[in-house]
């Protein structure tokens, strides 16, 4: 069984044994098995050379997602120039058709005089009307564009930000109805005594794990952040929640979670809701909850037990 120490391939989760050959990423520093990845051996040299690096498939999906966004950042920008260049040539089409009204305008004014005032009046109103350059239509045009464009930038941007947000949440869990500890060595061995049972024993010492309160300190016990070494050690914890009813009177009500970012905790109340209001018009005696791994949530039903 692994412990806390050995590194973990981060594509089939299972510890990288000394006699294994392995790779680094050099973004966010996971290890993976080279047979895991399909490189052999002899291609591993390239890898020490000064200006290789090796990328995981979870920061390659990212530099992808990012070079996407970047090409339809691009497109837009064309479409934007073709548009605006199809505005302008139409622009200078009309400017020569009202620059040729306008004579005709002209040349009718000097007798229109004579037909009556009122008539004179009205046609000085459309001479004037039609010296407003379409220069506004124009600069109207491109700002739509620009502001498409900046629209979808600001969307790639907020989607690569919650993608980094979730890579550095991956490894926590939050702890709620912890009691406070006097200090944080004792808060430590509280936390140890909990993981150390959960993960079964992957979790061996305080240093393999961090931990830090929430909020300002008041009656109410803050919820408690833990952050473990890896996923595969945090995986064993999730899985073995149901323990925590065994525990001591003083441990046996703490409720354990994952750290979901701001965007994760909205999906997930938009989908306890639904789940919600599915059972309220459901009445065939089913419940309806929300199940599945992080980020895959779904609803489902079971049949509700009646107490005998």
């Amino acid at each position: 069984m692994p412990n806390a120490n050995d590194r973990v391939c981060t594509c089939c989760k299972n510890e990288i044994k000394r006699t294994e050959k392995e790779l680094q990423c050099s973004s966010c520093k996971s290890h993976v098995r080279t047979k895991c990845v399909n490189i052999s051996d002899s291609y591993l040299p390239v890898f020490e050379m000064k200006h290789v690096k090796f990328h995981c498939d979870g920061c390659l999906e990212i530099f992808e997602n990012f070079d996407n966004a970047l090409v339809n950042v691009d497109r837009h920008f064309v479409k934007s120039a073709v548009e605006i260049a199809a505005i302008c040539e139409s622009n200078k089409q009309l400017i020569s058709e009202v620059n040729e009204m306008k004579q005709l305008l002209n040349n009718f004014g000097k007798d229109s005089v004579a037909v009556g005032p009122e008539f004179a009046k009205e046609m000085d109103i459309i001479k004037k009307e039609l010296k407003v350059s379409f220069a506004d239509v124009v600069k109207g045009e491109f700002k739509n564009e620009i502001k498409s464009v900046n629209t979808e930038v600001m969307n790639v941007s907020r989607k690569l930000d919650e993608k980094s947000e979730r890579k550095k949440r991956e490894n926590n869990i939050l702890v709620f109805g912890l009691k406070e500890q006097g200090t944080i060595i004792e808060e430590k061995n509280v936390v140890l005594k909990i993981c150390k049972e959960l993960s079964c024993d992957l979790i061996e010492n305080t240093n393999d794990f961090k931990i830090s309160r929430l909020g300002i300190k008041g009656e109410s016990p803050r919820p408690m952040l833990v952050a473990v070494r890896n996923n595969n050690t945090k995986t064993a914890i999730m899985k073995n929640l149901f323990k925590i009813k065994s525990f001591d009177s003083d441990l046996n009500k703490i409720i354990i979670r994952h750290d979901l970012t701001p965007q994760q905790r909205l999906s997930l109340k938009k989908m306890i809701d639904k789940a919600k209001e599915k059972q309220a018009n459901d009445h065939t005696g089913f419940l309806c909850r929300v199940r599945g791994e992080l980020g895959e949530w779904r609803i489902v039903k079971f049949k509700k037990m009646e107490l005998t």
